[in-house]
């Protein structure tokens, strides 16, 4: 039996507009949160921030303009299914 399996962390998006490697991205990131627990309604929160954690470049830097920041009018940010 495993004792402690260590997930590795999917790698950053850098906002590559090529939409067959960010399906594959986004693909890990949903593996990822599954193998971690980090699932159903109740951890959008803790979903939202570990996904800009994944995040370089603009689109991290667009991430935190539109979901983070503290500044925003829209603050109900989700997962859906």
């Amino acid at each position: 039996m495993l004792k402690a399996l260590k997930i590795p962390i999917p790698d950053k998006w850098p906002g590559t507009d090529n939409i067959a490697k960010f399906e594959y991205w986004l693909e890990s990131i949903i593996c990822f949160l599954n193998l971690q627990g980090v699932t159903g309604d109740k951890k959008d929160r803790v979903q939202l921030k570990l996904l800009g954690q994944m995040l370089s470049d603009q689109v991290a830097e667009w991430f935190y303009h539109k979901v983070e920041s503290p500044d925003l009018t829209e603050k109900d940010w989700w997962f859906e299914k």
